[in-house]
Formats: structure tokens, C-alpha cells, sequence
């Protein structure tokens, strides 16, 4: 069996050739935006291209049926396992939300926001930490709905014996 399809056996796989797909909603670096016309017509109009993007915004979250578009500030997207979210800024309300706290939201399998070739993180590996902690976690509700954030997340690692990045 293929790393790709031991992934899509726990339902891990992309959206399209770039994306994580979750709840109607598309999240992938915002090296690709030009691949979604509707994402690269809202950034061009607001001028926020290369640099900009660059260092302050690492993740673009795409509503697909609101068309709304966010920039997301996760500064350790290339270094950390699983990155954690500073803020968030919304295109199209304008709103900006910034997390202080120390249990931040955290982004898994951030390997399905890039493609294979992506060359800020090792692409491999990242599939590989998801498969391992996958099979560790039972298919519990009560977990799922809370391992995005930081401090649940360390705790978690702790007890089925995983570095928690």
C-alpha cells in the first residue's frame, strides 16, 4: 500500500492538486493563490501580492459558497509539526482576529495546504507524522473537536507518546 493510500484510508487526501478541504472551506499556502481565479481576483483588487503575503500571512482559508476570503498569520508554518495561528484577517468583512493566548488554534496535516514539491518543510514527513498520530487517535468526537488547539493537542502527544512538534 502507497503512503497516499494509507492516507486516504483515514480520509486524508488534498483538495484538487493544493487545498485541506474542511466544512465547505478551502485552506492552502498563499504561494498558490493564482490557481484559485476567485482568491487571486480579491488579493490582485487589494493590491496584497508577493511580499506582503509573504511575511505576514502564511495560509489563505477560501469559503466556497460565500466566497470569503482570509489571510492567516501562522509564522511557524514552515518549522512547527503543527503550526499555530497569530490572527486572522477577512477580505471581504475587513475583520481582524488575533489569538494571544497560549492555546492557540493549531493547524494537522499541513502537508495537504502545498504541493509535493513544496520546498519550505519536508512534504514526506509531514504525511508520514499524520499517518502515525492517525492511527493513534481513536475515532472519538470528543477528541476531534478539540485537538485544534495548542494546549489539548501537547497533552494528547504526551499520552499516545508523540513528539508534540
Amino acid at each position: 500500500m502507497t503512503l497516499e493510500e494509507k492516507l486516504a484510508f483515514f480520509g486524508l487526501k488534498k483538495y484538487r492538486p493544493v487545498g485541506k478541504y474542511i466544512s465547505n472551506r478551502v485552506y492552502f499556502h498563499w504561494s498558490y493563490y493564482r490557481e484559485f481565479p476567485k482568491v487571486k481576483k480579491i488579493i490582485e483588487e487589494r493590491w496584497l501580492t508577493g511580499n506582503f503575503l509573504m511575511h505576514r500571512y502564511n495560509v489563505i482559508k477560501f469559503d466556497l459558497s460565500t466566497e470569503e476570503v482570509c489571510l492567516v498569520a501562522c509564522p511557524g508554518f514552515n518549522q512547527e509539526a503543527e503550526p499555530e495561528i497569530w490572527g486572522v484577517w477577512n477580505l471581504t468583512t475587513g475583520k481582524f482576529i488575533k489569538y494571544i493566548s497560549d492555546n492557540r488554534p493549531i493547524y494537522h496535516h499541513k502537508w495537504m495546504m502545498v504541493k509535493d514539491n513544496y520546498s519550505g518543510f519536508d512534504v514526506k514527513a509531514s504525511k508520514k507524522r499524520s499517518l502515525k498520530w492517525k492511527k493513534k487517535i481513536p475515532k472519538d468526537r470528543s477528541i476531534s473537536s478539540r485537538i485544534g488547539r495548542k494546549k489539548f493537542w501537547t497533552k494528547l502527544c504526551e499520552e499516545i507518546n508523540i513528539d508534540a512538534g
